[in-house]
C-alpha cells in the first residue's frame, strides 16, 4: 500500500463497525451501490479478496487482482464447478481476450507491483 500510495489513491473500502485504520489509505464507510459504480467506473482497478464487491468490479470493466488463501480454490472440481464466484474469468476460458483479473496468494501480495 505504501508504494502505490505515492502514485494512486488508495480507497479502503469499509464498515465501520469492522473498522481497521490503514495507513496511506481513505475509508469509504459503507458506500451505496450507486457510489460504489461510480468509483469503479473510474477506478478501473480493484485489489481484494473475492467477494460481491469483487463481482462489481468485474462487471464494471475493471481490472482485478483477487487474493486467495490457495490456488486449490481456483480449480475445477468435477462435483462442485469452480468454487469461487469469478473463478470464470481465469485464463483457461479466455483464449485471445485481454484478462482482467489476476489470482494471486495472499502471501504474494508484493506481486501486484509488478501490474502497476
Amino acid at each position: 500500500i505504501e508504494q502505490l500510495s505515492k502514485k494512486y489513491t488508495i480507497l479502503y473500502f469499509t464498515v465501520k463497525d469492522n473498522y481497521v485504520p490503514i495507513k496511506n489509505t481513505t475509508p469509504v464507510f459503507e458506500p451505496n451501490l450507486r457510489f460504489k459504480i461510480s468509483i469503479m467506473a473510474a477506478a478501473r482497478k480493484f485489489i481484494g479478496n473475492e467477494g460481491g464487491f469483487t463481482q462489481l468490479a468485474i462487471a464494471s470493466g475493471a481490472f482485478c487482482f483477487i487474493f486467495v488463501p490457495t490456488f486449490r480454490y481456483v480449480s475445477f472440481d468435477a462435483n462442485n464447478g469452480y468454487l469461487f464466484r469469478c473463478a470464470s474469468y481465469i485464463d483457461e476460458f479466455w483464449k485471445y481476450e485481454n484478462k482482467r483479473v489476476k489470482y494471486l496468494l495472499h502471501s504474494d501480495y508484493k506481486k501486484v507491483l509488478e501490474y502497476f
